[in-house]
């Protein structure tokens, strides 16, 4: 009976429960595992979100506070220039008209000109002149605003009068001076009535 037995046992081999019960129990520990890492990178990834929600709000607060201080000296600026231009125009309407000649009328408008200069000059931003009349047309800092012809071919692609001024910050070009060149035209072809003809182009 003994020996029937042994050789049953031998047949059939190992109980393989208990194996099946360790791997389960592995399995489920590793779901287990599994499912935390999950939950705590679910929670990572929503803080960092809000990090970098906070992060960006605040640089836009940052960028716009700055831009403000920025720009607040130009404003204020630009209202003192407003309030002197109001003063100026109510001053003008007190007086009676034969009591403003032209010399004054002129000679307010060149203020205010010069007003407006200081006040580019204030912030970095200076007006030049780069040609005298008669001298050659430079395209990179001048833009023609006008012609004026002439039989004379070597005054041709110079510049014949300086109208605007152009204006720069630092390096950087902002306005090119605008003037009037130059341009050749046959004797024959100018009118009889004046030496020179003028002509104007669009700003």
């Amino acid at each position: 009976m003994d020996s029937a037995d042994e050789k049953e046992n031998q047949a059939t081999g190992p109980d393989p429960l208990p194996q099946i019960s360790l791997l389960q129990e592995l399995l489920t520990k590793g779901i287990e595992q599994i499912l935390q890492q999950f939950e705590a990178k679910i929670k990572y990834d929503a803080r960092k979100q809000e990090q970098i929600d906070a992060l960006h709000a605040q640089l836009q607060e940052y960028k716009s506070d700055l831009l403000t201080k920025a720009l607040r000296p130009v404003f204020n600026a630009m209202i003192r220039l407003h309030d002197d231009a109001g003063k100026t125009l109510q001053a003008l309407h007190e007086k009676a008209l034969d009591e403003l000649p032209p010399e004054r009328f002129f000679k307010i408008m060149e203020d205010f000109l010069d007003d407006i200069e200081r006040l580019l000059q204030d912030h970095g931003v200076e007006s030049f002149r780069d040609q005298e009349p008669e001298h050659p047309f430079n395209g990179g800092r001048q833009q023609v605003a006008g012609f004026v012809d002439t039989p004379n071919p070597d005054l041709k692609g110079k510049v014949a009068e300086c109208l605007r001024p152009g204006f720069e910050y630092g390096n950087i070009l902002l306005r090119k001076e605008k003037v009037k060149a130059y341009r050749y035209v046959a004797i024959n072809d100018i009118p009889s009535n004046n030496a020179f003809s003028e002509s104007e182009e669009s700003t």
